[in-house]
């Protein structure tokens, strides 16, 4: 659970993302065939989550105007698969 504290006491911000980061970079040296696999997933899914969120926001009311709004959109047949 994230109570927004990281695992060296710093809270949410950079106070602990220098640690991952290299914690990432030595999983990358010590896993070289894996870890793009695992990067690949994990990215696909966001862009995956991310997809399934918009399509359920457009059915819902004003959804639509929402995703509008929060992207910038202002012309819609522009973006036909995503809100028509």
């Amino acid at each position: 659970m994230n109570d927004g504290h990281t695992n060296d006491g710093g809270t949410n911000g950079t106070a602990g993302a220098g640690d991952e980061i290299e914690r990432w970079a030595a999983y990358m040296k010590a896993h070289p065939d894996e870890w793009k696999r695992e990067h690949t997933a994990f990215i696909d899914a966001q862009f995956d989550k991310s997809a399934a969120f918009i399509k359920r926001l457009a059915l819902e009311p004003g959804g639509k105007a929402k995703i509008m709004a929060a992207y910038g959109i202002k012309n819609v047949k522009g973006y036909p698969t995503l809100l028509c």
